[in-house]
């Protein structure tokens, strides 16, 4: 059983693209953790309930930590999958300019995680 994590821009421009990937990669018993924003979040989710995969999320928690709480949970989304998860893989879907899914691939490359960067075509 394979765990992913997803991260990505809420504004990323291609649906389809993001779609297609995790279609490929998710399958049952395969579990997904995402942050449950709109955009690429959303699309994974759909998609790997689709494929029979097990789908987390983890909402930002807005009333407790302000504009920061989306790099926390971003944060605490990462350990928890470091920690409890073997294998897994992160997927990152990057329109360039969301700080949030810069954060999460600062991250992943400092610790030298296991990680794919999907850029829009």
């Amino acid at each position: 059983m394979m765990w992913y994590l997803v991260s990505g821009s809420r504004d990323f421009p291609d649906e389809s693209l993001v779609r297609e990937t995790i279609r490929r990669v998710v399958q049952s018993p395969d579990t997904l953790l995402h942050g449950g924003a709109r955009g690429v979040d959303t699309w994974c989710a759909e998609e790997a309930k689709q494929c029979g995969a097990t789908v987390l999320h983890r909402p930002a928690r807005w009333e407790t930590y302000g504009r920061s709480a989306d790099m926390r949970r971003n944060t605490d989304m990462l350990k928890e999958v470091v920690e409890q998860a073997d294998p897994y893989h992160v997927f990152l879907f990057w329109d360039g300019q969301s700080r949030g899914t810069a954060h999460m691939l600062l991250m992943v490359r400092k610790r030298k995680l296991p990680h794919t960067l999907i850029l829009p075509e």
